[in-house]
This record gives structure tokens, C-alpha cells and sequence, in this order.
């Protein structure tokens, strides 16, 4: 038999008793009670017309308790709804129609008048006026609860009661229900919650008051289900959270909620034309980090643990730091589990997300500026496999294909140009060359070229960047990259007064920048020198003579070189400025002594 056999035993019964339901915190008692509750109780009508829920949490009398039961009593067939809309009884019509019913609005107005007459009356009676309901209490409390009978009742959270609501009294509470009252109780608590004094209490009163005791469990399975219904769509966000969360093995829905709430927050921000890959991505890495956060009571590897990457956790097994703290015994299960669900924490989307749940709230715009990032990567890596793919026509076969390689490649290539690498690029250029179609060849060399040679992307045409792995090989690919590049540099290039100005604010120059100094007539530096007197000269001078030496970039020293022999035909020009060259840079002219 299983748990909810039973139950829908218990539910389905005609005679009254009492159960205990017992489980782990979090594993979804509740969830599983009122699911239950809601496919069954109706069956059991005839016997318990009347149901109530009532959490147990932070009431503090056995007289709050009668009144939340008298409160939350109703008809079975209203059992889902909240108190306001049972007490407006069975309707086929919603609120607004309702109200919009005359005959209904007559109906309610006769209620009210009765009720508030035998209220009146039974205040007049007790010499009271209606207060709070002041000295009416009592009466009002006994009036309220002696409408708590025939009915299937539940009492959750038991171990949460407040510390005036004694656990003998609610025990005798719910015998009472059963007894005189002919309900079913159902009591909801966490195992292992009581203090030694409930625990003896429990255990000398438990086979008096309970017909027995359920011990509920539940598998990620059904714990998933509780919070993710209906059922999500495979390739949506929230069914990867929950492939993610069935992954991870998660049975505290209180986890499993907060994963959902997180992918609730990011939704309606995140772009819908995101690939699967991005947003299965998100999933993961929100119900890893929820875990971790959330979960140290569950075992979960702690934050620190979990956000390092795998090849990290096994150098620091295999080589650990003298100082470093005996292994922790639960590492090994960290280890499988996180080996297990194969996710690793890097980049801006990972950040943003974990930035989210620490703070939070989600911050919109740096999720969704990073997930548009991502997923633009996640595209340029599919596009990058499909170019692979159509190489294996050509290494993986010795058939006899050159036209379809030739009609792949080109298709491939020019739809993926704008990320084709250098080093790719060369290679198809090569082999459509070696299969002689000089012209498609020429063609990729133009269009691969033309695509970079904007203001954006004009830098990545340099031979530094283009050869960062591998040389180009083919020799008309090469020139054509070099000369495009050198027009753009001629273009582009900065003024001799820009380069001593980013000198002299210690920015870094390149070396076609040194080349620059280099070439620049001594005639120019004297010009410079002459023209520009202030505050910020003689730094500026300083900067260019205190250029450092570099074996591999000779234009240093020939730039130094120029700057020195300026400053001598200055200080050669006057007796002042021979004194002023002297003194500020100990530089002298030639002829001196």
C-alpha cells in the first residue's frame, strides 16, 4: 500500500479517526495533502460535508485555534476557495455576476439581517455592547465553533504552534473532533521538529489520539511536479529549471520554488529568440546556485565549493596546500553530484545571475545584456561546428566529391564569414585552390577582408592578429590582408602631436605608433617643442627621451634619438636657451664644451 492509498483511505472512511502525517522539512506534506484532499474529499461528502486547513503556525491558545477553525470551516465543494468566496456559497456564477444578480444582492441583505438580529439579541442577552467582540466573545466563540462538526479536517504545521498553544492541548483538540464532533484529522508536522518535552508528550498520547502514522516521502519526480504545473514546455526556461532541478535531485520544494520564483523575475526580460543552449544555461546555473545558497541543510556543496571549476577541485585533491583544512567527509558526494550535473560557473551571465540571487532581485538590464552576449557566442559556436562538419566531406571520405565539397564550402563560407577565423579562412581558400577554382578562391580573399575593413574591425586585420596561431599560407591571402591593413593605418593613424600627447598621459603606444615617432623629421620635434610652451612641455619632452629600451623594437631609441638632436638646435639658437636645455635636461649642443 502506498502513502496515498492511505490517505484516500483515511479521507474516504465513514468512520471518524485521526492520522499523523510525518516527513522531511520541505519534501511538499503540504502539497501532497491538499492534492490528495482535493481529488478524494468529495467522495466522502454524504459522511463529511465540510472541510478546513488550518496552519498551526503562531497561534498561541487553544481558543484562537477553535476560532480559526469556525473561520475557516466550509462546504467540501469549496474546500479550494478562500474564506470570503466559501462563505458566498454554491454559485455556477462568478462574484461580478453575482453581484450584478438582484435576486443574489436580495439574498445576501436577508442573510445579513438575520444573522445581525440573532447577533443583536444574543448581545442584549448578555448585557454587552459589540466590540471587539469585547465581553460577546465567548458567546460569539462558542456560536462559531459549534459549526465545526462532520468534516475532513486538517492541522499543519504542527512543531511551528506558538509557545502558548501546549501540544497536549492539541491533542486533546483533535480527539475532541473525533469523538463528539465526527471529523477526520489529518496532523501535519516535520519529523525530528519536537523538544524533549513534545517528544514525550507525543509519544505517551500518540496511540490514544492517532489511528496510525504515515511517514511521507517523496521523489524528485513528484516534488518537481508540485511546483511546476502545469507541466512546462521541453525548450522553455522553466522546463530546463526543472530538468535542472531533477538533475540535482532536489525533494525540498522550498528550493524548488525559489528556482521557479528566480526564472519568474528574469522571464519577461530575457529575449525570446534566445537558443535553447542560452536558456538551458540560465536554468542550471539559477538551480545550482539556489541549492547551494539554500541548501546547506540538504547537503548541498557550499557556494565556495561548487563555483569551482572541475580541473580546480581535482588539482586541489591531488596537490593540497600544507595548511590546508582535512578533506571535508562530504566532498566526495559534492564531487558526483556537481561531475554529475556537468556545469561550470564562467562568465558575465554566470555573474549576473548569482549576483541576482544574493541580492535578491535581478538586475534586468545586466541579465539581459549578458545573455544576449552569451547567446550571440553560443551562435558563433554553432556556426564555427557547422564549418567543421563541412570539412569532414573532405577528411573523412576518399569518395569522389570534389564538386560537393566545392559547393559546401563555398555555402559554409560565405555564410559564416563574418567569424570565420584567419586560420580557417586560409585553409578553404588553399583547398579550393589545390581544386581548381582560382576565382571562388579570389572571391573568398575579397568578401573575407571586406567584411573587417570597417572602423570596428579594421585592427583585427594586422599580422599580430591574424597569425596569433598559425601563419597565413597563402601567399596572395597574406598580401592582400597586408596591404588592406597598411591603407587602413595610413587612414586611421594618429598625429604626431596626438602620439606625444598620449605619451606624455603615460598611455601605452603600439609599434606602428613608435614607427610613427620614428619617421617624424627632427624639424617636426623642434616645431612641436617651439610651439607648444606651458605647463605640460617639459613633461612631454621627458616622456619621449625616457622612452625605454626594447631589442625588438628598435624605433624607441631612433624616436629618443630625434628628440635629444631637437633640443640641441634649440639650445643652440640662443645663450638662454642653451642655459634652459642645460639645466632642464642636461643636454648641451654638440660644439660645447
Amino acid at each position: 500500500m502506498s502513502v496515498t492509498d492511505r490517505l484516500v483511505g483515511f479521507i474516504t472512511e465513514e468512520a471518524p479517526s485521526a492520522i499523523a502525517v510525518v516527513g522531511k522539512w520541505g519534501q511538499g506534506k503540504t502539497y501532497f495533502w491538499h492534492q490528495t484532499a482535493g481529488q478524494h474529499a468529495i467522495a466522502a461528502q454524504k459522511t463529511r460535508p465540510n472541510y478546513a486547513y488550518v496552519s498551526l503556525f503562531g497561534i498561541n491558545s487553544l481558543a484562537d485555534l477553535r476560532i480559526e477553525l469556525a473561520q475557516k470551516i466550509r462546504p467540501v465543494e469549496h474546500m479550494k476557495d478562500d474564506t470570503f468566496a466559501a462563505l458566498l456559497g454554491t454559485s455556477d456564477q462568478t462574484l461580478t455576476e453575482r453581484v450584478k444578480d438582484q435576486g443574489w444582492r436580495k439574498r445576501l441583505r436577508q442573510s445579513a439581517t438575520v444573522r445581525g438580529k440573532a447577533l443583536a439579541d444574543m448581545a442584549t442577552g448578555a448585557g454587552v455592547g459589540v466590540p471587539h467582540i469585547g465581553n460577546l466573545g465567548p458567546l460569539y466563540r462558542g456560536w462559531a465553533y459549534s459549526r465545526v462538526k462532520d468534516a475532513l479536517i486538517c492541522l499543519d504545521d504542527l512543531e511551528r504552534r506558538g509557545a502558548g498553544l501546549a501540544l497536549k492541548d492539541v491533542l486533546g483538540l483533535v480527539s475532541q473532533l473525533v469523538i463528539e464532533r465526527k471529523c477526520s484529522v489529518v496532523v501535519i508536522f516535520n519529523d525530528g521538529a519536537f523538544d524533549e518535552g513534545d517528544k514525550t508528550i507525543w509519544e505517551a498520547n500518540r496511540e490514544k489520539v492517532f489511528l496510525g502514522e504515515v511517514i511521507y516521502t517523496a521523489t524528485p519526480e513528484v516534488c518537481a511536479g508540485y511546483i511546476f504545473k502545469p507541466d512546462p514546455a521541453e525548450g522553455t526556461l522553466h522546463g530546463f529549471a526543472k530538468d535542472a532541478a531533477l538533475d540535482l535531485r532536489l525533494t525540498n520544494v522550498r528550493i524548488i520554488e525559489r528556482v521557479k520564483l528566480a526564472c519568474d523575475q528574469i522571464l519577461p526580460a530575457l529575449n525570446p529568440d534566445l537558443l535553447d543552449a542560452t536558456r538551458r544555461n540560465i536554468a542550471r546555473c539559477l538551480a545550482l546556485y539556489i541549492y547551494m545558497v539554500a541548501g546547506q541543510g540538504e547537503g548541498a556543496p557550499p557556494p565556495y565549493q561548487g563555483t569551482k571549476s572541475s580541473l580546480m577541485r581535482t588539482v586541489e585533491r591531488m596537490y593540497p596546500r600544507p595548511e590546508a583544512a582535512p578533506p571535508d567527509p562530504r566532498q566526495k558526494g559534492w564531487d558526483d553530484l556537481l561531475g554529475r550535473y556537468n556545469f561550470h560557473f564562467h562568465g558575465e551571465l554566470d555573474e549576473a545571475l548569482i549576483d541576482a540571487v544574493n541580492q535578491g532581485f535581478p538586475d534586468l538590464k545586466t541579465i539581459t545584456a549578458a545573455a544576449d552576449a552569451y547567446d550571440q557566442s553560443m551562435r558563433t559556436q554553432d556556426l564555427d561546428e557547422e564549418f567543421n562538419r563541412t570539412w569532414r566531406l573532405f577528411h573523412d571520405t576518399f569518395a569522389d566529391n570534389g564538386e560537393e565539397i566545392i559547393a559546401r564550402m563555398s555555402d559554409s563560407f560565405f555564410r559564416l564569414i563574418t567569424t570565420t577565423s584567419p586560420t580557417n579562412a586560409d585553409s578553404t581558400i588553399r583547398l579550393m585552390r589545390t581544386l581548381g577554382d582560382d576565382e571562388l578562391a579570389s572571391r573568398m580573399i575579397d568578401e573575407w577582408i571586406a567584411t573587417r575593413s570597417t572602423e570596428e574591425r579594421w585592427k583585427e586585420l594586422s599580422k599580430r592578429q591574424v597569425e596569433m596561431f598559425n601563419p597565413i599560407k597563402d601567399h596572395a591571402f597574406a598580401d592582400a590582408i597586408a596591404d588592406a591593413y597598411a591603407a587602413w593605418v595610413k587612414q586611421t593613424r594618429p598625429s604626431f602631436e596626438e602620439l606625444l600627447d598620449a605619451l606624455r598621459q603615460n598611455q601605452y603606444l603600439q609599434t606602428e605608433d613608435m614607427t610613427i615617432l620614428a619617421e617624424t623629421p627632427v624639424e617636426d620635434y623642434v616645431s612641436y617643442i617651439l610651439q607648444h610652451p606651458g605647463e605640460h612641455l617639459h613633461q612631454t619632452i621627458t616622456s619621449v627621451l625616457e622612452l625605454y629600451e626594447d631589442d625588438q623594437d628598435p624605433n624607441r631609441a631612433v624616436a629618443r634619438g630625434r628628440m635629444r638632436t631637437a633640443l640641441e638646435q634649440i639650445a643652440a639658437a640662443s645663450p638662454l636657451n642653451k642655459v634652459r636645455v642645460k639645466w632642464k635636461f642636461e643636454i648641451s649642443p654638440p660644439d660645447a664644451n
